[in-house]
């Protein structure tokens, strides 16, 4: 229910109903009925210009940083991080074996092939193509049915502190780091900056 996940993401509310919410999403052209839209703020567009086009499609309720007054809305200083807490929480109702996976290079390809080996034997969810970040990492958690016996993350990161955040979502217990170089020096700075964020995937776990 929209006042149960309001709790969670420590939103408040505007206009609720007793919808149920089936599903997230993120873009309002793929939003469908029962959806719950996460207004997110990017480089180059804002969800907040999108709400009213969510509702249309069928949104039960809107995350937003400010209120649109298009449709039932639940209030949060930042979507991001509330689109990360819900799954987090989510993440928590489940017990699947979890792999974290991170690196410079090869992420999606050890990825793909300890998803591959796995799932001749088990039943496995793991992160779509590279969906490694802030947003893909919470939006693959939300897809968690509870049959899974692994769950298999790949985990980005341009800025410090991301690895951590990730780790915190998706509650890890294997590790794997591909490799630590030269890549995103303009965020993490130096290839130290790089080897601490990678390792931090070691030190959360």
């Amino acid at each position: 229910m929209i006042h149960d996940i309001a709790n969670i993401i420590g939103g408040e509310i505007r206009e609720s109903n007793m919808e149920l919410v089936r599903n997230v999403s993120i873009h309002s052209k793929t939003t469908m009925p029962g959806h719950l839209f996460f207004a997110l703020k990017g480089e180059h567009t804002d969800g907040h210009c999108y709400v009213g086009d969510a509702f249309t499609h069928g949104a039960v309720a809107a995350v937003v940083q400010q209120y649109t007054n298009t449709g039932p809305e639940i209030l949060v200083s930042d979507t991001l991080f509330a689109l990360g807490r819900l799954a987090q929480e989510y993440r928590g109702l489940f017990c699947p074996k979890t792999i974290g996976i991170t690196g410079t290079n090869g992420k999606t390809t050890v990825k793909n092939l300890v998803s591959a080996i796995l799932k001749k034997k088990y039943r496995v969810l793991n992160t779509k193509k590279n969906y490694n970040s802030l947003i893909g990492l919470p939006l693959t958690l939300l897809e968690l049915s509870g049959d899974e016996d692994y769950l298999v993350v790949e985990m980005g990161t341009n800025s410090p502190g991301e690895i951590k955040r990730l780790c915190e979502i998706a509650r890890p217990s294997i590790g794997v780091i591909t490799n630590i170089g030269p890549g995103h020096l303009e965020g993490l700075e130096s290839i130290e900056g790089i080897r601490r964020e990678k390792l931090s995937l070691v030190w959360c776990r």
